[in-house]
């Protein structure tokens, strides 16, 4: 079953302030989603966090386009 279309032209910003690793995802999506603010102590760590709130977002779009 086909849940419905819809355009995603994310950007990324990533970079290290001497202390933590920090990343910033603009979903740029038609439904306004927030950006989302990601820090870490470590690259590793930080590809476990980015990874996991893309799976959130997924999520969050699949369970809206369910209903």
């Amino acid at each position: 079953m086909k849940l419905q279309d819809f355009q995603i032209t994310p950007s990324f910003s990533i970079y290290h302030d001497g202390m933590e690793y920090h990343c910033r995802i603009d979903f740029d999506d038609q439904f306004d989603t927030e950006p989302q603010e990601i820090k870490a102590e470590n690259p590793e760590t930080l590809a476990v966090r980015v990874t996991n709130a893309w799976r959130q977002y997924i999520s969050k779009m699949l369970k809206q386009h369910q209903t």
